[in-house]
């Protein structure tokens, strides 16, 4: 998967099939003393599954997928279902249809589950049922020192690359994998998720809005029209930077008058020489009802009623870079008054307060588990736990 927004040069890739193949990987870069980095799709607005001089480690080859109808865990009454870190929703979502069950994973289908799930990973159904990392049953991963590792809710399981086996009641990597980001704590291979009854339906709610007219009576006329469509063939030489921001919208600030003048300023206004768009995803519900320690995303998103997103693009050859990012840090900081927190799959990689923004009062436990599982730094993640120590 090619990173259009963000180009870095790995020193090496290597292409993996399982597990074994990522222990040698990890104990060869360690004796190189080269930094890992870990891409399943490479669908992230920051680039963080590259890095100039890296050593890349691409999942996109490991897509088991094992589905077991009658689980004997706990609180899965429809099943689980086994999936490798490169599968892509699209193909997860066909083996469930077979079987007329859900899972919860994210609208964009050719996006893998690795990054996704580590995220924390919402979905046009976790109001019905919660988030993703709230149905995470168990991780698989390859820690920095090539130990083999599978964490769940009654601790972690470790095996050495000489298969020397043991069992800790410590479940610091199950709690950082529920929504700590990816590419840090180690290379997450297998997930286990718990499975869903299929809604017996589904209400989709559209708004045809006329935007010609609209456009007239809002003085943005080129924005919409014939201008604006005749240069999309062009896009990609004409429009070279972008950016995107965004925040956890609770009660408080969706009841602002000033989020709605906010939005309509930026809507009909945007900065010259850029194009904006704004989405709004719906939270709440069922993910209201864990706690905010429960998992290690920002506490909130469990009192968060959607996810607010703000993406431009503009034009130049990278002259006018500067410029534009200092504008959407700006406007970041405006955003930021009408929610708390901020969800690290879909923000910018340049804000000051990354730590606070994506992670809140969960970072300090998660940075302690990175210390302590890889202590020299060996996965390199941009604005990811432990970061700044790099």
């Amino acid at each position: 998967m090619k990173n259009l927004r963000v180009t870095k040069y790995p020193a090496m890739i290597a292409v993996v099939k399982d597990a074994a193949e990522i222990q040698e990987c990890l104990f060869w870069a360690r004796s190189k003393s080269m930094h890992i980095v870990v891409q399943s799709s490479g669908h992230d607005f920051q680039g963080r599954s590259t890095a100039d001089g890296a050593f890349m480690i691409y999942l996109g080859n490991m897509t088991e997928i094992s589905i077991k109808l009658n689980s004997t865990r706990k609180d899965c009454p429809y099943g689980e279902i086994v999936l490798g870190s490169g599968n892509q929703w699209q193909t997860v979502y066909k083996e469930l249809d077979k079987v007329d069950r859900v899972m919860i994973g994210g609208s964009a289908h050719t996006v893998a589950i690795g990054g996704y799930t580590l995220g924390g990973g919402h979905s046009p159904i976790s109001r019905m049922y919660g988030l993703a990392v709230d149905n995470l049953l168990e991780v698989e991963m390859i820690t920095a020192d090539s130990r083999l590792i599978v964490a769940n809710d009654n601790g972690t399981t470790s095996t050495d690359i000489n298969g020397r086996t043991t069992h800790s009641s410590n479940t610091d990597l199950i709690w950082a994998s529920r929504g700590g980001g990816g590419g840090t704590f180690g290379v997450a291979t297998k997930f286990t998720f718990r499975l869903h009854e299929a809604p017996k339906k589904m209400v989709r709610f559209s708004c045809n809005f006329p935007m010609y007219l609209a456009a007239q009576k809002m003085n943005v006329y080129e924005l919409v029209t014939e201008k604006f469509f005749s240069i999309l063939p062009d896009m990609p030489k004409q429009w070279g930077g972008s950016d995107v921001i965004g925040t956890l919208v609770q009660k408080e600030g969706l009841n602002s008058s000033d989020l709605i003048e906010f939005l309509r300023k930026h809507i009909t206004s945007p900065k010259t020489g850029s194009l904006t768009g704004m989405t709004a995803i719906l939270l709440g519900g069922k993910m209201m009802e864990v706690g905010p320690q429960e998992t290690s995303v920002h506490p909130g998103f469990r009192k968060a009623l959607m996810t607010l997103g703000i993406g431009a693009s503009w034009g130049g050859n990278g002259d006018r870079d500067d410029e534009f990012s200092q504008y959407m840090q700006g406007l970041n900081a405006e955003l930021e008054k009408f929610g708390n927190g901020s969800y690290p799959n879909e923000s910018t990689g340049k804000s000051p307060t990354w730590k606070q923004d994506f992670w809140g009062s969960n970072y300090a436990r998660l940075e302690q588990i990175k210390k302590t599982w890889d202590p020299n730094n060996v996965f390199m993640c941009q604005q990811c736990v432990g970061w700044d120590r790099w």
